[in-house]
């Protein structure tokens, strides 16, 4: 079957042919990098191949920063499986990292969570961005990996011992000396009774809160602030419109006065709060989208929801 170069697959393969020659020489000192290809269970493989291959070329265009360098070829094979443990990603970075992401289904966009696992097989806190596939812009991938470059920066720090690695049993603690509870008796009195000690009562260790529990909710609420000012924008620019029209019609009739000159100074404060109200709104609505998509689930932090089993013989 022939493919058309206005297709999505070719538009993204040829987006990737041009990342490739403009970051061909790799930067001095930068980290190598190469991709884990993308958990995404609910997309269907065209879809996930896209999202990889837009990951692919916003990574070739952070390469222009010197920070990060693309490996080749960039995507790893899946020996991890689909789910790949930590350990096994620090296995594959080969001196430098892997990029993990996984990929939603929202709507008409793709919500991506990204983090890098360094060969001691740390990881940095998770970016997200929402891409639009049949827009195809890089620029969502550079920005949510420029935030991971600083992210990496903090794992600079000493390496810590390998998890895999037997642990090495320390040396017992030197045995303390006896100590008497008894004091020698005065002369002329009984011996002396030690004191009883006091009972020891155990308190439950207080429950340690769950990590990344304010992104939920601080995501939910960024969101719907953003479809707010979204609503907002639909208002002003209803009535700026409005407006327009009356004026265009006075115009057509040649009905235009003196006093319509504050209409048109209506029209446009109407315009310019659309503007800002619909780039807020934008901008609200995904970063709350993001933070919601980035949100640790209950089972990820060992919490498995109760379950009620009914067993019987027969």
């Amino acid at each position: 079957m022939k493919t058309s170069i206005g297709s999505r697959p070719a538009r993204l393969r040829l987006a990737a042919f041009l990342g490739a020659a403009l970051g061909a020489a790799p930067a001095l000192g930068a980290t190598p990098v190469a991709i884990y290809p993308v958990q995404a269970p609910d997309l269907q493989p065209d879809e996930r191949q896209d999202v990889e291959a837009l990951l692919e070329v916003g990574l070739r265009a952070a390469a222009v920063r010197g920070v990060l360098e693309p490996r080749q070829p960039p995507l790893l094979t899946p020996s991890c499986g689909p789910a790949p443990a930590d350990a096994c990603l620090a296995g594959l970075a080969r001196g430098g990292v892997v990029l993990a992401a996984k990929a939603k289904r929202r709507g008409d966009f793709m919500v991506v969570i990204l983090a890098f696992v360094d060969g001691a097989g740390r990881r940095t806190k998770p970016g997200a961005f929402a891409a639009d596939l049949t827009i195809q812009s890089a620029r969502p991938v550079d920005q949510a990996l420029y935030l991971l470059e600083f992210e990496l920066e903090r794992l600079a720090g000493p390496t810590p011992a390998n998890p895999l690695a037997p642990a090495t049993p320390a040396d017992p603690p030197a045995p303390r000396p006896a100590v008497s509870l008894t004091a020698p008796a005065p002369s002329g009195a009984g011996p002396l009774v030690p004191p009883t000690p006091a009972a020891h009562v155990d308190r439950p260790a207080a429950r340690p809160g769950r990590p990344g529990a304010w992104m939920e909710p601080t995501g939910k609420w960024t969101a719907a602030g953003g479809l707010v000012l979204l609503a907002g924008a639909t208002v002003t620019g209803l009535l700026g419109k409005k407006i327009t029209s009356d004026l265009n019609q006075k115009y057509a009739a040649r009905a235009l006065t003196t006093a319509d000159a504050s209409s048109y100074g209506r029209a446009h404060t109407y315009g310019v709060l659309t503007t800002a109200l619909l780039a807020g709104g934008g901008l609200a609505t995904v970063t709350g989208l993001s933070l919601w998509m980035a949100a640790p689930d209950e089972v990820e932090q060992g919490r498995l929801a109760p379950s009620i089993g009914v067993s019987g013989r027969f």
